[in-house]
């Protein structure tokens, strides 16, 4: 389940990495609009991606922070997994 939802989503990801990657370095700061609707994309995306499974969410969050050889060869850095990170934080504060 969690490979097709990948799939089907998989051009979605990119969009939305480079999104966080443009206001990154453009100082928007998190909690902007822009940023924030990046941030509740991204948020949908992974609960369609993982069904909601809060085994499999963790799963990845522990895989991402601490095998940093994953994001290798994407523009998910850590800078920009930060900065998603604290967006995402500010959104659930709401």
């Amino acid at each position: 389940v969690v490979h097709q939802h990948y799939f089907d989503a998989g051009s979605v990801w990119p969009e939305l990495i480079s999104g966080l990657y443009n206001a990154l370095t453009s100082g928007e700061k998190a909690d902007s609009e822009q940023v924030q609707n990046l941030a509740k994309m991204w948020l949908n995306m992974f609960n369609q991606f993982t069904q909601g499974d809060s085994d499999i969410q963790a799963k990845i969050r522990t895989i991402y922070q601490t095998d940093h050889e994953i994001a290798k060869g994407t523009w998910m850095t850590p800078e920009i997994g930060q900065y998603l990170f604290t967006a995402i934080s500010l959104l659930v504060q709401k």
